[in-house]
């Protein structure tokens, strides 16, 4: 729970820095270019929870076919949130336009940058539901320590210049900074390639 709280707290920080930097009128529109994260994160979680079960039972009886199968994840969630980045390419003016006001649509280069961020960040999921699934919970508080930390020098460093647009590179680059270091686990923490 701590951990997960750690990391919904890394997600919202460039919301927070944002709203100190630039007000809370900026905090709306960044609101709006983030509505692709929260319907992938719902995608993102639900796919990982279903295979936690799978993947723990696979660690221990058979971790050549639990490799397999996380590779299989993977790239069902990077064609998942893919897909999402293709209807952004193809409609996000229109969604911004209708969903919001015709004021958004300056927005839409960032909101395909979360688009973007949604897929790193869904396969960045999928590797943290791979650690639940191994039971490396104290390695994933480490981990998310860390990602706040790095969330933190990433929002100062770039919304007080950039504002809304610099508030998402933050976001691009948690997403890539916590794909790197659950990899990285998964890597040290999974069970060993080759099967029984």
């Amino acid at each position: 729970g701590l951990a997960a709280g750690l990391l919904g707290v890394s997600g919202n920080l460039p919301a927070y820095v944002l709203e100190l930097d630039h007000g809370l009128a900026e905090v709306g529109f960044f609101a709006a270019v983030l509505s692709i994260l929260q319907a992938s994160g719902v995608v993102n979680v639900a796919l990982g929870n279903a295979a936690i079960p799978r993947l723990a039972k696979l660690a221990v009886a058979e971790p050549k076919n639990f490799w397999k199968l996380l590779a299989k994840l993977l790239v069902l969630t990077g064609l998942l949130n893919g897909l999402g980045l293709v209807l952004v390419l193809l409609l996000g003016e229109l969604y911004l336009r209708l969903a919001y006001t015709p004021e958004y649509v300056v927005y839409q280069p960032q909101l395909i940058l979360a688009a973007i961020a949604a897929i790193v960040l869904g396969l960045a999921n999928m590797l943290s539901q791979t650690l639940t699934a191994l039971g490396r919970f104290r390695s994933q508080l480490v981990l998310n320590v860390v990602a706040l930390i790095g969330s933190l020098g990433l929002c100062f460093l770039l919304i007080p210049e950039g504002g809304i647009e610099g508030a998402v590179w933050a976001l691009l680059g948690l997403a890539i900074f916590r794909l790197v270091l659950y990899a990285l686990a998964n890597v040290v923490f999974g069970p060993p390639a080759r099967g029984p």
